[in-house]
C-alpha cells in the first residue's frame, strides 16, 4: 500500500477520531488501534468502532493496515513537511517527507488485525450467545480492508470495503463502505464475493 497525504489534514483526522471514540476522559477500555484502508484513487478511510473519517490522498497502491493511534500521531507530529508519503510492506510502515524517512515495525499484520477486531468487540456490549460462534467464524473468513460485493436494500453493490463487525442489538453486523463514501451496516449473510487485493506494484514504490 502506498499513498501521499497532507500531514496536517491526516493528523487532524486521527486526533478527531481519537477524541470521538475515546472522549476527553480516559476510558477503562479505550480504543488504541485504528484501521486504515485506501478507498479508490484519491481517498483513505480511517475507522475505529462505528466511527469513520475520510481523508483525501493520492493513492498509488491499494491496501490496508492497523496501527496504534496515539503512537502514530506522535510520530507524524515530529515531521515538519507539508506532505508525507506512507507505504506499507508486510509488517513495516515507512513514512517519508523530503529526505527524511521513519520506519515503524508493527509486528505481524494478521496479529495486529486480529487484535484490532478483538478490541472492537471489547468496547461494545456482549453479543448474544447465539451470535458468538457466528462472530468468530465470520471474523476468520473476512479480513479488514478487503474489497467485497454485497447486497444493500435488494441491490447488488460492488467495490465495497469491509470495515469489520459491529454489535447491533446483540447481533454481529458487517460494516461496509462504498467508493462514494457511503457506510452501510448489513447482515453478514448479505456479503457476496470477497476479492483479493492487488499485490504492491514495485514501480509505484520507485515513484516515491
Amino acid at each position: 500500500m502506498i499513498f501521499k497525504v497532507s500531514r496536517e489534514k491526516f493528523v487532524k483526522e486521527l486526533k478527531d477520531l481519537d477524541s470521538i471514540v475515546n472522549g476527553k476522559r480516559q476510558k477503562k477500555l479505550p480504543y488504541q488501534l485504528v484501521a486504515l484502508s485506501t478507498l479508490g484513487p484519491d481517498t483513505i478511510i480511517l475507522w475505529c468502532g462505528d466511527v469513520q473519517r475520510f481523508c483525501s490522498a493520492e493513492v498509488l497502491d491499494s491496501g490496508g493496515l492497523v496501527f496504534n493511534i496515539k503512537q502514530f500521531t506522535a510520530i507524524l507530529a515530529t515531521f515538519n513537511a507539508q506532505d508525507i508519503s506512507i507505504w506499507v510492506q508486510d509488517s513495516e510502515i515507512t513514512i517519508k517527507a523530503g529526505d527524511r524517512k521513519f520506519l515503524i515495525n508493527v509486528g505481524s499484520s494478521t496479529t495486529n488485525r486480529d487484535a484490532f477486531q478483538n478490541e472492537q468487540r471489547l468496547n461494545i456490549k456482549k453479543l448474544k450467545k447465539l451470535e458468538e460462534k457466528a462472530f468468530f467464524d465470520l471474523r476468520d473468513k473476512l479480513k479488514l480492508g478487503q474489497e467485497i460485493s454485497y447486497v444493500d436494500n435488494g441491490n447488488l453493490q460492488t467495490g465495497g470495503i469491509f470495515l469489520g463487525f459491529v454489535n447491533v442489538a446483540g447481533h454481529a453486523m458487517a460494516q461496509i463502505v462504498s467508493h462514494d463514501r457511503k457506510v452501510a451496516i448489513i447482515p453478514p449473510d448479505q456479503i457476496g464475493r470477497v476479492f483479493n487485493r492487488t499485490p504492491e506494484n514495485p514501480l509505484s514504490r520507485r515513484m516515491l
